[in-house]
């Protein structure tokens, strides 16, 4: 069994790799990372505080196992599962085992958890939405969803935009570069015209898009004006949320009013006393910079120079965002 998804996905979702790249960064920008919700009945996601149209494609288990929604008896019946029958369908006509086996297993993959990231784009791009969102459900599981609210813009070009997505695009997966960058042209309308490895085009407005290849990596990508210049789409204002439903705390509080409450009473005296053991840390324990590490058994943060008593509260995972 190989580490990679099979030929006919990669195949059907190598050419959106790019601007789907490029669509997810303007999401994420739009709609901060935080609280992740969703309504099963509207269907909706709401994170951060703004709530849009939204489905759940599948969800990932501790196991590595990858369900479908079509497949899962907690979301089949429901309004938000309904796209992922759009995938099966699709599977069906093409021939895609991924998409109509009802539980894939992913651990063949080197990080399982990151098989059902990639995942996560390929649907973005197979139903052609304007976001993702991941939520937490199941003690540690996870439920992905795809944005498909109008309200969320389609991805103009920004010189940055555009050189982190096709560099991207090309190596998020194995397979020719020029795919996922003649996908990317697509996108925007634009007919590429073709050298030794390279590829370039004129956007609306005029600014010219040079992309040179390798065989699986996009290897450097310019992005000038009409006049060789600075592009214009680099002065172009910055696209915006039209009519999402927003709570008073959007975008940016993840804590509950009465933690923060709390919490903000004592914050000071928490930073000046962290400060001052920082500062011992540096005069007395060689601190160099680096995170202290843990000694459960001694109950000490351990520094190069020693170590100091500590008490353990928690532990935090960045990568499930759990506490």
């Amino acid at each position: 069994m190989t580490a990679s998804f099979s030929d006919q996905l990669l195949t059907l979702a190598r050419p959106n790799l790019a601007w789907v790249c490029e669509q997810l960064d303007l999401f994420d920008s739009l709609v901060p990372a935080g609280v992740v919700s969703f309504d099963r009945d509207e269907p909706s996601v709401t994170r951060s505080g703004i709530t849009l149209r939204a489905h759940v494609v599948g969800t990932n288990a501790l196991d590595g196992t990858w369900m479908w929604a079509w497949a899962n008896d907690s979301y089949r019946d429901s309004p938000i599962a309904a796209r992922s029958g759009e995938l099966r369908e699709l599977g069906e006509r093409t021939g895609v085992p991924e998409l109509t086996e009802p539980m894939p297993d992913l651990n063949h993959f080197p990080d399982p958890r990151l098989a059902a990231d990639h995942l996560l784009l390929m649907c973005m791009g197979l139903l052609d939405a304007r976001g993702g969102a991941i939520c937490a459900v199941n003690e540690r599981g996870r439920l992905f969803m795809v944005v498909d609210d109008p309200a969320v813009p389609r991805a103009e070009p920004r010189p940055a935009r555009l050189t982190t997505a096709l560099r991207n695009g090309a190596a998020l997966l194995p397979g020719p570069a020029l795919k996922p960058v003649q996908g990317w042209f697509a996108r925007h309308g634009v007919d590429p015209v073709y050298g030794p490895g390279r590829v370039e085009g004129v956007l609306d407005g005029g600014d010219r898009v040079v992309v040179t290849l390798g065989d699986e990596e996009v290897t450097g990508v310019e992005v000038t004006g009409p006049g060789g210049g600075a592009p214009g789409c680099g002065t172009a204002g910055e696209q915006e949320l039209e009519g999402a439903r927003r709570s008073p705390d959007a975008p940016h509080r993840t804590f509950p009013r009465p933690l923060l409450a709390v919490a903000a009473r004592e914050m000071a005296f928490s930073i000046l006393r962290t400060r001052a053991m920082v500062q011992y840390a540096d005069d007395h324990l060689a601190f160099d910079g680096r995170a202290p590490l843990w000694d459960e058994q001694a109950g000490e943060l351990r520094f190069p120079g020693g170590g100091l008593k500590a008490r353990r509260l928690g532990s935090y995972d960045a990568e499930e965002g759990w506490f």
